[in-house]
């Protein structure tokens, strides 16, 4: 066990789980955020809608898992 009673594994995998949610959650948004995507003038106001809907969803997503992840009672203990 480290420090604080959670053990390596349990670690790692948070570690693991909060790089790639920040990924999924930080990436997209410098992406679809420009004039290739959302600000795209022939994309239609109802194709911008969509996309930007999706973001807020996916962040949405995000913040939760990040929450969840990041709970000090959030761990199972190993073998259970």
């Amino acid at each position: 066990m480290s420090s604080g009673g959670v053990s390596k594994s349990v670690l790692a995998g948070r570690i693991l789980m909060t790089l790639a949610t920040f990924m999924y959650g930080a990436i997209p948004p410098f992406v679809d955020l420009t004039e290739t995507h959302v600000f795209h003038p022939e994309w239609t106001p109802h194709s911008r809608m969509h996309m930007v809907w999706l973001l807020g969803t996916i962040d949405a997503c995000i913040i939760n898992v990040l929450s969840e992840t990041q709970k000090k009672g959030a761990v199972f203990e190993e073998g259970t």
